[in-house]
């Protein structure tokens, strides 16, 4: 499962980005710049790690996010 959000600014994505690596999901996300936007995705495996990444993407401040299965049809 993929979850992703927008970012304010950049500030917000090296606190995203610093805060995955330190839970060891660094490796696992992907940045895309959307016009003014950035577009944050963390790809999860188990419900530890989209409980993670959730909390992370809380705290630093992001109220809406998307989460998106690859597999389903």
């Amino acid at each position: 499962m993929t979850i992703s959000c927008f970012l304010a600014d950049e500030g917000q994505l090296r606190q995203i980005a610093e805060r995955l690596r330190k839970v060891g999901l660094y490796g696992q996300y992907e940045e895309e710049a959307h016009g003014e936007s950035i577009l944050i995705s963390v790809e999860t495996r188990t419900f530890e790690e989209r409980a993670t990444v959730t909390a992370i993407f809380q705290e630093s401040g992001i109220t809406e996010f998307l989460y998106s299965d690859e597999s389903a049809a």
